[in-house]
């Protein structure tokens, strides 16, 4: 794919990225679109919530082959990093830099980040080469990084190829925007105390599946739960006991 072709692209999967209001789906195709372009083999998609990044998304070809995608997740699954340690996410998220490295293991000791070989060695997989960009919105908050690894020539790893580092800021600018815009209709869906569905959410749900009852005939039913003896509670102990009290219920 030529660069020209790559830009035209870009603005289709923009549009399509800001119409995606499902804050899952919308972070699988963020990276999905951004490993197509760089033919990667795998990649990660870290969310920044503080100072900690969380790993949100894993994909990996080669080892969802030799290991099923549920096993290749579990196994990939790490605790979250600090953006002060000296990870290569955790470094572009506090600096906002690209990095793109053609061998993870040969990074000199002087600069101010290092590859963890923890994970490839848990897995049997090795990091070569690796591209690393913030997801970070018009006002340059970071919401969070896109780890590309393994550009591929055919089979054979290859470094990623610096004319598309540009393409892949920009995508993953874009993400940002959307994850922003998903993150606040996520919101507005859930209860701050809880962060349970709200009865705007209830609605919304229910017309869609009575339409889908409607239209195909499949079953439908409702459970309810009512919460005895609560206004008790916040008579005796307080506002404070009753909101544990929901949290509780909610868990």
């Amino acid at each position: 794919m030529n660069l020209t072709q790559a830009f035209r692209e870009l603005v289709q999967i923009g549009i399509t990225l800001t119409s995606q209001q499902d804050l899952g789906t919308l972070l699988e195709r963020i990276l999905t679109e951004a490993r197509r372009f760089t033919r990667a083999e795998a990649g990660t998609l870290f969310l920044r919530e503080g100072d900690l990044l969380h790993f949100s998304v894993v994909q990996n070809d080669r080892l969802a082959k030799e290991l099923g995608e549920e096993e290749m997740r579990r196994r990939l699954k790490a605790e979250p990093l600090h953006v002060r340690e000296l990870s290569l996410a955790g470094h572009v998220a506090l600096t906002g830099d690209t990095l793109n490295l053609h061998d993870t293991y040969m990074i000199p000791p002087d600069q101010p980040y290092a590859f963890d070989p923890r994970v490839d060695a848990r897995v049997s997989y090795r990091t070569q080469s690796i591209l690393v960009v913030p997801l970070q919105d018009p006002t340059h908050n970071i919401l969070g990084v896109l780890e590309l690894i393994n550009a591929l020539d055919r089979s054979r790893v290859v470094p990623f190829d610096s004319q598309y580092e540009s393409l892949v800021r920009s995508l993953a600018s874009q993400a940002a925007v959307a994850l922003r815009n998903a993150r606040l209709e996520d919101l507005s869906f859930k209860d701050a105390l809880t962060d349970v569905y709200n009865r705007r959410y209830f609605s919304i749900r229910m017309e869609e599946e009575f339409k889908r009852h409607s239209r195909f005939g499949e079953p439908l039913s409702l459970a309810l739960m009512d919460l005895d003896h609560f206004k008790e509670v916040n008579d005796r102990l307080g506002h404070r006991a009753g909101d544990e009290v929901l949290r509780d219920v909610a868990q």
